[in-house]
């Protein structure tokens, strides 16, 4: 007959003691768990919050930018010498203008056809058009914002701004352009908007890069200054004109206001914070503003949160099991072993 093999009662006795006290540390688990669970909840929403409150900085940045150049244009709107068409007078007051206002590559005045008929900067008479910032100013009627171009009178990258000027009929007269120097936008929207590691980036409508600026150590001024670095001293201009990957255009474009992780084709895993921004009275956005952050500094916080807890919990239950082990045996198994020998010796007549 087949026998089965079982455990000495002292064995069995010690191996339900520790069941019990896997028991009893069980539910201390589960709040640890949940715990760390929340720990690294809160420890993500406090980089996100940190991330957006960089991305409205940069936001309101842009958005001065677009301001002061609408109230710029509205000024020279009022100079007498449009409704007159003095040229030469009209190119030496824009000629002054730059000149004040050196983050401007250019001023122009185009007619209703898109001729230029004044310039800050001497130029030849071109038409502007076939450019889009001129087809909306007329379609719509409002200040408007072009995408990345060359310059045609200066061959530098800009953003266009427009402002339609209209005579006493009611009338389109001239369109009013304000070429914005793209690399500017590194002077005016670096400085200490996002912490060392992220990256701030500004995308046109037509998903080509304005401002690209990733802050580290040693791309501040204070240290530009010191090494001569004119790279560092106006941070934000690598990569102006490059065209966003399609996957990224798409991301932004399918959420105003996306929060979520992505990765680049080469493999490079964020976590981004982004907004479309949209000029008053306008449908479509005018660009996108966006923060980056990479993955690793993401999840860094996070996972020493989540390695704690599982080191306390691992820790709890060894200690727990150590102790069970050795006061058990010597308390319990130990005594119940001498309690089991006097028995079987009184069983045996031994009084």
């Amino acid at each position: 007959m087949k026998q089965t093999m079982r455990l000495p009662p002292s064995e069995s006795i010690l191996y339900r003691l520790l069941a019990v006290v896997a028991l009893a540390v069980l539910p201390a688990l589960v709040v640890l768990l949940w715990a760390g669970a929340e720990l690294r909840r809160t420890a993500t929403d406090s980089v996100l919050e940190e991330a957006r409150r960089s991305l409205h900085a940069t936001v309101h940045n842009q958005q001065l930018v677009f301001e002061r150049t609408e109230q710029m244009l509205q000024s020279v709107a009022i100079w007498p010498s449009i409704e007159e068409r003095n040229t030469e007078r009209l190119n030496e007051l824009l000629a002054s203008l730059i000149e004040r206002n050196d983050i401007y590559l250019n001023v122009l005045i185009a007619d209703r056809d898109g001729m230029i008929i004044a310039s800050g900067v001497p130029v030849d008479h071109y038409s502007v058009a076939d450019r889009d910032y001129y087809r909306e100013v007329t379609r719509s009627g409002r200040f408007a914002v072009g995408s990345f171009v060359i310059s045609r009178s200066t061959g530098l990258p800009a953003v266009p701004f427009a402002l339609p000027v209209y005579d006493s009929r009611g009338e389109l007269d001239v369109v009013l352009i304000a070429s914005y120097q793209v690399e500017r936008y590194g002077e005016q929207m670096s400085a200490d908007l996002i912490p060392v590691g992220w990256s701030a980036e500004i995308i046109d409508r037509n998903g080509i890069f304005l401002f690209r600026y990733t802050r580290s150590k040693s791309n501040n001024r204070a240290d530009a200054a010191v090494s001569g670095n004119q790279t560092a001293a106006v941070p934000g201009t690598a990569g102006l004109g490059e065209t966003a990957p399609p996957a990224l255009l798409e991301l932004l474009q399918s959420d105003s206001a996306y929060v979520g992780p992505y990765v680049e084709s080469d493999g490079s895993a964020y976590h981004i914070v982004a907004e479309a921004y949209t000029l008053p009275g306008s449908a479509e956005p005018e660009s996108y503003v966006l923060v980056r952050i990479p993955a690793a500094m993401l999840e860094a916080p996070v996972r020493g949160v989540v390695r704690r807890v599982v080191v306390l919990s691992s820790l709890s239950i060894l200690i727990a099991f150590v102790v069970t082990l050795t006061l058990g045996k010597r308390w319990i198994v130990n005594q119940l072993r001498r309690l089991a020998a006097a028995a079987e010796a009184l069983a045996a007549g031994e009084l």
